[in-house]
């Protein structure tokens, strides 16, 4: 089981946000029970999780088997598909999730790249434009 990959590449509050909650200032209310005020923290560097309402808490593979009842194999299965991680669970490897997983970086270098791209012409225009101004 890859568990320690999966806690490594996925910070909880990208999960929290991922599964469709919205946090603010690292609290929100707990998914786990009903509340009016926010009781759920989510820890940053990735440290987890702890409810002080139901007094809960963990990691991101917690935090996934108590969301959606599920096994431990089963909630890092779904990280795993959910993120696109490509990690061979349960010894099996799956092909399609590697795929993603490298589509995923492919696009994230490309997105990088065309950003810088845009900053540098951005700053050629600023140049320019300063330039003409002063030295005109």
């Amino acid at each position: 089981m890859n568990a320690e990959q999966i806690k490594q590449a996925v910070p909880m509050n990208k999960a929290v946000e991922f599964y469709g909650f919205k946090l603010v200032n690292g609290k929100m209310c707990c998914p786990f029970h009903s509340e009016k005020t926010p009781s759920f923290k989510v820890y940053p560097n990735d440290k987890g999780w702890y409810c002080f309402g139901c007094n809960r808490g963990g990691d991101v593979i917690d935090f996934v088997r108590s969301l959606y009842n599920l096994d431990f194999p089963a909630a890092c299965k779904k990280i795993n598909d959910d993120f696109a991680l490509g990690l061979n669970i349960d010894g099996k490897r799956d092909y399609y999730a590697e795929r993603k997983a490298r589509d995923k970086i492919r696009l994230q270098q490309i997105a990088k790249q065309e950003a810088e791209q845009w900053r540098q012409k951005m700053s050629n225009l600023l140049c320019d434009i300063h330039r003409k101004m002063w030295f005109a």
